[in-house]
């Protein structure tokens, strides 16, 4: 693989663990919601948990953005490596 690819397939990771990321909130907060209007209606209360997601509740996304960054980190280690060996030539 050539250091160009590695580079597209982190920035995929990385791409792919936002999205993960991002799903997983929003379904939080749609849960959330869906949970205080229930309360609201049958009860009158209003449901107070907060709704927080951590970056460390999906078991997903770290690895996802380690990977990706490791690719990157990678892809541009072989490109300076590369830029090196044609200067010495």
């Amino acid at each position: 693989m050539n250091s160009k690819s590695l580079f597209y397939i982190g920035s995929l990771f990385l791409l792919v663990s936002g999205l993960m990321y991002s799903l997983e909130r929003y379904s939080n907060y749609e849960m959330a919601g869906r949970i205080q209007s229930g309360y609201a209606i049958n009860s009158g209360s209003i449901f107070t948990e907060d709704v927080e997601v951590k970056l460390s509740d999906n078991e997903l996304v770290l690895p996802f953005i380690v990977i990706g960054a490791a690719f990157i980190l990678l892809s541009l280690l072989l490109t300076l490596l590369s830029a090196r060996k044609t200067e010495k030539d």
